[in-house]
């Protein structure tokens, strides 16, 4: 009888991660194994065996990256790293407050992945990003210093982490392309340093980035570019329209209007995400900042080229906004919309990441000319 009672129990909390489950491809095309996500999934029913299975498998981890570096197996003990980085940062990914746990859990994510990338790339580099009297904290990736080179400003989604764009960056860099990744206000890092979302102040970070690369001596200064996906495809163009200094700007998955994400059959989940990066208290005060987050009178003002990549199965923003933002948008501009697709892409990334790094390397860099 208590183990029939605990098996109902146990189904009955696992609706609590039903709502979680279309991340899987995401969490599996940013550098987890299939294997260890699938274990995760058949043992996690809330978020407390969430946090538990993912940072039991971090852990494990962790400590073979420390075995493995201590015999000089930089690539192997770097490899375990990013898997641990990985899995931590999944562990907080449900977290959406500042609790002791998501502080703890984001540090170690952190940690692991500057020492996975200081074994596995010698061209890594921890940076700040200036703002005033603020700093960014990012990463700065060559794939090479035998010659100046194009860069590109990698950004992410709201609930998402410099960290966990790490193999859309790595694709840049196999293409000889330099990457700057940073979070700005209202992102990971930044957000537990008590630093909110905002449109304006994250453009403001944007232009700083632009400056870093400007004043590297391995980056091409004229030969910038920015991807975003999410909540990053749209400050992507946001960027794009107040920088001049940015050449070509693909865009994930960016949305025209933030506000209409805000109906009433919203999960919960997104609700708590965005009241913790904007720092409010109630849903109508959450509907009022997103009002502030739309693309009227911005979208005309981008002037280089620009790339518009959208599915029709996307559940949060509509195809029909991305077809919105290219009827406005004035500039050289491209728009592909892929059928069925969830969010972001996410089942479909094979195909999706090659084509929209393609297209930025052909409008950064010219024809017959490669960086290494």
């Amino acid at each position: 009888m208590v183990e029939t009672v605990n098996n109902v129990r146990n189904v009955e909390n696992k609706n609590q991660l039903n709502g979680f489950r279309w991340i899987i491809p995401r969490i599996i095309n940013n550098g987890a194994s299939y294997a260890d996500v699938m274990r995760v999934f058949e043992k996690a029913y809330d978020h407390e065996s969430w946090y538990r299975e993912w940072t039991n498998l971090a852990n494990f981890y962790y400590e073979n990256a420390e075995i493995e570096n201590s015999k000089n197996n930089t690539e192997t003990s770097g490899e375990y790293w990013l898997l641990a980085s990985n899995y931590y940062r999944t562990a907080q990914f449900i977290i959406f407050k500042d609790t002791p746990l998501k502080h703890e859990l984001y540090k170690k994510s952190v940690e692991c992945y500057k020492k996975a990338c200081l074994n596995l790339y010698p061209y890594f580099e921890v940076v700040q990003i200036k703002v005033g009297e603020q700093s960014f904290p990012g990463y700065l990736t060559m794939p090479s210093n035998s010659k100046k080179m194009t860069a590109v400003i990698v950004l992410h989604g709201t609930d998402s982490t410099k960290e966990e764009t790490h193999n859309i960056c790595s694709a840049f860099w196999k293409r000889g392309i330099a990457t700057l990744t940073f979070d700005g206000p209202g992102q990971a890092e930044t957000r537990l340093n008590g630093i909110t979302l905002d449109k304006e102040y994250y453009a403001k970070v944007c232009s700083a980035a632009v400056d870093l690369l400007q004043e590297h001596p391995l980056i091409e200064e004229d030969s910038i570019g920015v991807w975003g996906q999410c909540l990053g495809g749209y400050l992507g163009i946001v960027a794009a329209a107040y920088e001049p200094r940015i050449k070509a700007c693909a865009s994930l998955s960016g949305f025209y209007y933030l506000d209409t994400w805000f109906g009433d059959n919203i999960p919960t989940s997104f609700k708590k995400l965005f009241m913790y990066a904007f720092d409010v208290k109630t849903f109508e005060e959450l509907k009022d900042k997103a009002k502030n987050f739309n693309l009227e009178g911005i979208i005309t003002k981008v002037d280089c080229p620009m790339l518009i990549v959208h599915s029709t199965g996307d559940f949060l923003v509509s195809a029909s906004e991305a077809k919105k933002i290219y009827d406005e948008a004035t500039c050289p501009k491209e728009l592909k919309i892929y059928n069925g697709s969830v969010h972001c892409c996410s089942d479909i990334i094979p195909q999706v990441r090659p084509f929209m790094i393609d297209w930025i390397k052909s409008k950064l860099i010219s024809e017959g000319e490669e960086n290494i």
